[in-house]
């Protein structure tokens, strides 16, 4: 991932989180005041889709992140374990206002929702479609559009603010009605809203967990990495090649020997050449750590003067 790309992709979340954390804001307000369920835990479903694009940032962010000399992932492993305290939080909210609107429900529903729920998941539906339509038609002027618009479809996420909708609405309509058994409708909603914030809690930590442990490549990937290395001019040996993977990403330390009497620039340049090269092949590599180190000055450079120009490696 190139930092051009990582940029665009932080520059597209953020709007997005922050209409969602917004929204969580206000719908969790008003689902105490206007004392409605599934207006709250629709605000508990909006943070967690907080979470969830918190956790995505992180990941196109990731490339700037490096991997140590022992193979260790190093700061990455505190990304998730954010991503994993966060979902448990939800979960934890989840499971409480379903223990509480079972409770209710058990004890009665005396009253149906105020105005305001109705009001406040109306202009919640309405902000989500429209961002929606606004991403729709900047997807259009992407170089892959197909892709920009499937990432756009999965941030739409309607199905649950309409199920709140309607229990809200059903709930409000039999208190016009009288019918007061149907007061129990918005803490149905409420239900289906919280199942589907452990669901996508779940999921989270289940991605969380599976990106905080690096995995190393197969072999013919690997040797891929090697010969790819091995060609680039003033690469004398390969010391030592680590690439992981870490969920979508892949990062690569890479330990090599080069003539020892060019200078630190040179060496410096080789190193930037190994990671462009590499970036630029593989476009799954995320980030390229190059440690330089002088070669053995026995064969062949124990009495030779090489120029830079002429170095040979082990295909040259």
């Amino acid at each position: 991932m190139t930092e051009d790309r990582t940029k665009q992709a932080s520059i597209g979340l953020w709007p997005g989180i922050g209409l969602h954390f917004a929204l969580a804001v206000v719908k969790g307000f008003f689902g105490i005041t206007a004392q409605s369920k599934a207006l709250l835990a629709d605000a508990v479903y909006s943070a967690a889709h907080v979470v969830g694009s918190l956790s995505e940032l992180r990941g196109a962010k990731s490339g700037r992140f490096v991997m140590s000399r022992d193979g260790s992932a190093g700061r990455e492993r505190i990304e998730p374990m954010a991503t994993i305290l966060l979902a448990a939080l939800l979960m934890v909210g989840s499971i409480e206002i379903a223990v509480t609107t079972v409770r209710s429900m058990l004890q009665g529903v005396v009253q149906p929702p105020r105005t305001a729920a109705l009001i406040v998941i109306v202009i919640s539906i309405l902000a989500k479609e429209i961002w929606y339509r606004y991403q729709l038609r900047l997807a259009h002027q992407e170089a892959n559009p197909y892709a920009a618009v499937i990432a756009a479809r999965k941030h739409r996420d309607l199905l649950m603010p309409l199920v709140a909708c309607i229990g809200i609405t059903g709930s409000m309509t039999a208190g016009y009605f009288g019918l007061s058994y149907f007061y129990l409708l918005d803490a149905v909603a409420a239900l289906v809203i919280t199942f589907a914030v452990l669901w996508r809690g779940y999921l989270l930590l289940l991605e969380a967990a599976l990106r905080s442990k690096p995995r190393s490549l197969h072999m013919e990937d690997a040797q891929d990495l090697l010969a790819t290395v091995q060609r680039i001019k003033g690469v004398i040996s390969i010391d030592d090649l680590q690439a992981k993977e870490q969920g979508h990403y892949v990062t690569v330390d890479v330990k090599i020997s080069v003539n020892p009497r060019i200078s630190i620039y040179e060496g410096h340049e080789i190193a930037k050449t190994i990671k462009q090269v590499l970036m630029k092949r593989f476009t799954h590599i995320a980030d390229v750590m190059v440690q330089v180190f002088p070669y053995d000055p026995g064969y062949p450079y124990k009495n030779a003067d090489v120029e830079q120009d002429d170095m040979p490696t082990l295909l040259h």
